[in-house]
């Protein structure tokens, strides 16, 4: 797609030189072949006028094809989604439109900590932030066409962040860079905040500090007229992405913000559920052209598979703070505890059970991939990574104990016994 924008601008900015000076070239040439049939020089001209007037014909005819290729120099940025991943695009575009209202947004271009004992400050980092605005447009790039709202966010420092209903658009000049919505990561908190300058009307104060403070709180009697500094609860917002998005705002609403990383962390599940579900479809369904004449022959016992409801849960799931991330590891871990105990009590195939554990492996590379794209679930997947393992190692405990008595003289049980060893033995390392 970059390729693609790429292409279109410099078709856009050629067409944008060109166009003007072929306009101008038809007015010329109009002109002197209204001139020639104008008294009295359409008495000298008259053989002139087929060579004047194709001249107007053609340059008629190359005015209109560079409007028409004008008109035309786009890349359709819209993305056939369906019902319900709509749906949680729309909604995430609300709380957006909420958050444009917040009464002061603020980009966070750098933070750094303080020596307390020499400022003498109550805050023990120091932010440095300039305000910024918030909007929606549908008409945000000449170049990329939609119908759906994009959400523009004015970036102080570099780029803005343009967001589109599948991507992340940043562009400064000819630099372009598209970024892949499902790989963005916004991380949410809320923070106490010094406020030296005026309060914004939906924010709250929560406290007070002394200009001149001590470690303990209490004001420095060694300064003359001390006085206190109002401490505000504001939002951050945190943008990132692996391939180096990087971006921080302060909000002036807790609640407006947290609406919005919730939407936004909604959608991403059902874009991810989406494009799973299209990707199973587009490998099912090939193309005619591509589908053999004939069925090729089915084998007679297709292999069992065992789907780890848990694990499929788990990777189209984002968590954008600490309590979303605790709940989120939570329910997946009882999703887990359900698929291991759905082969209780009931008779299997060694090769079924072996489904079963080869499944369950999944289970910590997918909480590890849900932690990534999760940086404000940290503390809530550290638990979740020290817990996992102990259920996992319990099941595959089991497993071997009820394998173990009969795999010396049964060739399956004991591929299985090897197989519940190796990933038990994975699990430790």
């Amino acid at each position: 797609m970059k390729e693609l924008i790429r292409k279109a601008r410099a078709d856009r900015e050629a067409l944008q030189r060109a166009i003007p000076t072929t306009r101008s070239d038809l007015e010329k040439a109009e002109r002197r072949y209204k001139r020639a049939q104008a008294w009295p020089f359409r008495w000298f001209a008259k053989k002139k006028w087929p060579a004047l007037k194709a001249t107007v014909e053609a340059k008629t005819a190359e005015l209109a094809s560079q409007e028409d290729r004008l008109a035309g120099s786009y890349v359709d940025a819209d993305f056939a989604l369906d019902e319900h991943t709509t749906a949680a695009y729309e909604k995430l575009a609300s709380t957006f439109s909420d958050l444009v209202g917040c009464g002061a947004i603020w980009d966070v271009t750098s933070s750094r900590a303080e020596d307390r004992s020499r400022t003498r400050s109550a805050a023990g980092i120091t932010v440095e932030r300039k305000p910024v605005r918030f909007g929606t447009s549908t008409g945000v790039d000449e170049v990329l066409h939609t119908e759906a709202r994009c959400l523009c966010l004015q970036n102080a420092n570099g780029a803005d962040l343009v967001l589109y209903p599948g991507f992340v658009l940043m562009q400064s000049g000819w630099s372009l860079a598209l970024i892949d919505l499902r790989e963005v990561t916004v991380e949410f908190s809320s923070c106490r905040f010094l406020e030296r300058e005026s309060i914004p009307h939906d924010s709250k104060v929560v406290g007070q500090a002394w200009a001149k403070s001590n470690k303990d709180g209490s004001p420095d009697r060694r300064f003359a007229n001390n006085y206190q500094i109002p401490w505000v609860q504001y939002a951050e917002l945190q943008f990132g992405s692996p391939k180096g998005l990087n971006e921080a705002y302060m909000l002036s609403s807790v609640e407006k913000a947290k609406a919005f990383a919730l939407a936004f962390s909604t959608y991403q599940t059902a874009l991810r559920t989406f494009s799973s579900r299209t990707a199973v479809a587009d490998v099912a369904a090939p193309a005619e052209a591509e589908r053999p004449s004939a069925p090729s022959p089915a084998p007679a016992t297709p292999p069992p598979s065992v789907k780890m409801k848990s694990v499929e849960w788990l990777r189209t799931r984002s968590a954008v703070g600490f309590e979303d991330g605790q709940e989120m590891i939570l329910t997946f871990c009882n999703m887990l505890k359900a698929d291991a105990e759905s082969f209780n009590g009931q008779s299997h195939m060694p090769d079924e059970w072996c489904q079963l554990v080869a499944g369950l492996s999944t289970a910590i590379p997918a909480l590890r991939e849900f932690l990534a794209r999760s940086p404000g679930a940290k503390l809530a997947g550290d638990v979740g990574l020290r817990e996992v393992p102990k259920m996992l190692h319990g099941v595959f405990s089991a497993i071997e104990a009820a394998v173990e008595p009969t795999a010396v003289n049964d060739p399956d049980n004991r591929a299985l016994l090897e197989a519940v060893q190796k990933a038990d033995a994975e699990l430790r390392g």
